[in-house]
């Protein structure tokens, strides 16, 4: 069996994993177990958040390398499930190599939610914790409208390829704007909570979750830069709604 094509599918099915939102951890678990089932003696993975790397020796003592670059993430929980549930029809044998390839292509070819489904459900979902954190039916009714426009911005900013980190900064200071606007014409009581509830799509929850559980695995190299990204993340967004509470103070 050629070796170097099964190691090239290891890493291609981690690879979907680790642009998708999965641990580091769950990723090299992942990778080991399916290199495993074709009899390798030696696994030696070793990932980080933009970049996977592994070394496999077989029976016969021969060695293969593969390196793979993370350039662009994002968080798709649906995929890493469905690599999840491959590698154990695989490890089952209920499904050949060949099998396993052709279906991590078409997992990898998913196309997401429609941009005006996940507008819709960011909408509902900001105005539910404006409500989680105090407020009222109108403060969630303005948070809602405030994080319409913020994805809105967020696809536009997708197709000119934005940076995060300025897509952040703009966006907060886009969706406490909105917030701010209402207020000043009447709508609304808790400008802090809607606020709050409005930045929600920014907020890197799941990064900072994944941070803290490659920390407690011992994974501090990928855990601590997950962290840092986080927290610049949370820097940006702090910065776009300081700045944007700084400008309506000053005019109003």
């Amino acid at each position: 069996m050629d070796k170097e094509k099964i190691l090239k599918f290891a890493m291609d099915a981690s690879l979907v994993m680790l642009q998708n939102g999965a641990e580091t951890n769950r990723v090299e678990d992942t990778m080991t177990r399916i290199l495993k089932n074709y009899g390798f003696v030696e696994i030696e993975p070793f990932v980080t958040s933009t970049g996977m790397f592994c070394t496999v020796i077989d029976q016969d003592g021969k060695i293969f390398s593969a390196t793979k670059r993370i350039a662009k993430r994002g968080i798709n929980l649906e995929k890493i499930s469905l690599i999840n549930e491959m590698s154990r029809k695989l490890a089952e044998k209920k499904i050949d190599l060949e099998e396993a390839i052709k279906e991590v292509e078409r997992i990898r070819a998913l196309k997401p939610y429609k941009n005006i489904h996940k507008m819709v459900a960011t909408a509902i979902a900001c105005a539910a914790f404006s409500h989680i954190f105090g407020g009222n039916h109108i403060d969630a009714a303005v948070a809602f409208l405030a994080s319409l426009t913020l994805f809105g911005f967020i696809i536009l900013a997708g197709r000119f390829n934005i940076s995060d980190f300025v897509v952040n900064i703009i966006g907060g200071g886009i969706s406490s704007s909105v917030v701010l606007m209402l207020y000043r014409l009447g709508f609304g009581a808790n400008v802090d909570v809607a606020i709050i509830g409005s930045i929600m799509p920014l907020i890197p929850g799941v990064s900072f979750t994944n941070a803290v559980r490659d920390v407690f695995a011992g994974d501090y190299l990928s855990g601590t830069s997950r962290l840092l990204d986080s927290v610049l993340v949370a820097i940006c967004i702090a910065t776009g709604v300081g700045a944007s509470l700084g400008f309506w103070f000053f005019v109003g």
